[in-house]
């Protein structure tokens, strides 16, 4: 099983202060590392980003094949995640899409690695979202091709992706007590958001 991954980085980072995608860590920038860790389980990846940064990624990466940078589609330009995942999907169909945030540091092979046998084991779902601390974590999940029904949330203005969720039939809530048997990592979904993340997790603290 191989899945299209799509790298959600066209936010405008205002709380960080600059672009997330491009921030360091060990000598390599967020969107070099994730697409390092996405690469053995991707077919094709896929980074949505904004036309400010477009140019610098690209030179960033200009050496990998199989990786497609782009802007979001002028219809729904600005318009958040969704619209990221429904330029993904568009630009490189496929049957299954693992959707991340380009301020993901944590997440790591083996969680991927559980993702990936754990779709295997239970397959026929529209969706795959892990449950972690009480919340929904959309942004280390697998997705079918849902372009369509995305589409018809942006054009009704429904921007959030609790919005998404709740127009799928048969979604699955990946439990906490399943995903942690899979990753030695304690939170593989920890964002960087703001100045004082980046630097607690360059000094070790996560």
């Amino acid at each position: 099983m191989m899945w299209t991954s799509i790298i959600l980085a066209g936010g405008a980072s205002r709380r960080m202060g600059q672009p997330k995608a491009l921030l360091s860590i060990e000598n390599k920038t967020m969107v070099e590392r994730l697409v390092d860790l996405l690469r053995p389980f991707s077919s094709v990846v896929v980074i949505v980003v904004r036309e400010q940064e477009q140019e610098t990624i690209s030179a960033l990466l200009q050496k990998e094949t199989a990786v497609h940078i782009v802007t979001d589609d002028p219809r729904y330009k600005g318009e958040g995640p969704l619209a990221g995942m429904y330029t993904g999907m568009k630009t490189a169909p496929a049957q299954s899409y693992f959707v991340c945030a380009c301020d993901m540091p944590c997440l790591d092979g083996d969680y991927l690695q559980g993702l990936k046998q754990f779709i295997q084991d239970k397959p026929g779902y529209e969706a795959y979202v892990p449950f972690a601390g009480g919340q929904y974590q959309p942004f280390a999940a697998v997705y079918g091709e849902l372009a369509a029904e995305i589409e018809g949330l942006l054009q009704r203005s429904r921007k959030r992706w609790i919005d998404l969720f709740s127009v799928l039939k048969n979604g699955y809530l990946i439990p906490e007590e399943e995903w942690r048997s899979w990753t030695k990592q304690p939170d593989p979904f920890f964002n960087m958001n703001t100045p004082e993340d980046y630097k607690r997790m360059r000094s070790g603290w996560v």
